[in-house]
């Protein structure tokens, strides 16, 4: 197929799909319309049936709690897939430094650049802690909380560089962490199933509205999800670095 052919018919494609696009945006309803009922059902059963006033995370891990198992895991396969292409794409990793680019001079570290990296992983960590543990309670949880407070690792890898980074990203660790966050929610569902018949039922006590420790298995499988999603991130922070690595040399045959 010609370069033209190729062109044309990429033009073609590309023109159609905005045909598409443009008809559904024209049949979707007015700002602001809501089809209803179910946020208003659950507006009404949720507060009282899990104890709990933020209602997103009583769908999140409760009424569809199936469905966000299988996002779960499809964000634990998507870290497994990118660490598999660069992990193959890269021969083993050294600590040294990739050269520096032709009329670029050698870059240094100011100690302003280490004090205000460290002071933002310790701002960082104990907001994200914050944001992650208190889905039931107010806007956030385990996903928001654990995608950010990843990214403490990249300030360390900015501030204090790559030996800091790499010892505190050790990779079996983040990998042993990822599996059991993952793995942990569908523990949770199948010994809930064994416990009252239905998969991911919310068999722990209640508590009371507003308080800490409510909402049942909420917050448990919020906890692990937290912990998939932080280990996953950092894994492929991890990976990421390494690429401004040097590559080992092969040894001689």
């Amino acid at each position: 197929m010609s370069a033209s052919v190729r062109a044309a018919f990429g033009a073609i494609t590309c023109a159609l799909l905005l045909v598409m696009l443009v008809w559904g945006f024209l049949g979707m309803p007015t700002f602001g319309t809501y089809p209803g009922p179910y946020g208003d059902v659950l507006n009404t059963v949720a507060p009282h049936e899990r104890h709990l006033p933020n209602i997103i995370s009583a769908v999140n891990f409760d009424y569809r709690g199936v469905d966000t198992l299988g996002e779960e895991f499809i964000l634990f396969v998507a870290v497994a897939g990118i660490t598999m292409v660069l992990r193959y794409d890269r021969e083993r990793a050294t600590g040294d430094p990739l050269p520096q680019r032709h009329g670029r001079a050698p870059s240094q570290r100011s100690e302003a650049v280490r004090f205000f990296s460290v002071v933002g992983v310790g701002v960082m960590i104990a907001f994200c802690t914050y944001l992650g543990i208190h889905p039931h309670l107010t806007p956030g949880g385990g996903f928001q909380g654990a995608a950010m407070l990843a990214g403490f690792t990249a300030l360390v890898f900015v501030g204090l560089g790559f030996d800091a980074f790499h010892r505190i990203a050790e990779q079996s660790r983040q990998e042993l962490a990822e599996a059991v966050g993952a793995g942990a929610y569908a523990v949770i569902g199948l010994a809930t199933l064994v416990a009252s018949g239905f998969f991911l039922a919310n068999v722990l006590p209640l508590g009371g509205e507003g308080e800490l420790f409510s909402a049942g298995t909420i917050p448990v499988i919020n906890a692990f999800v937290g912990l998939e999603v932080v280990a996953g991130f950092v894994l492929m922070f991890l990976e990421f670095a390494r690429e401004t690595r040097r590559e080992e040399a092969k040894p001689a045959p």
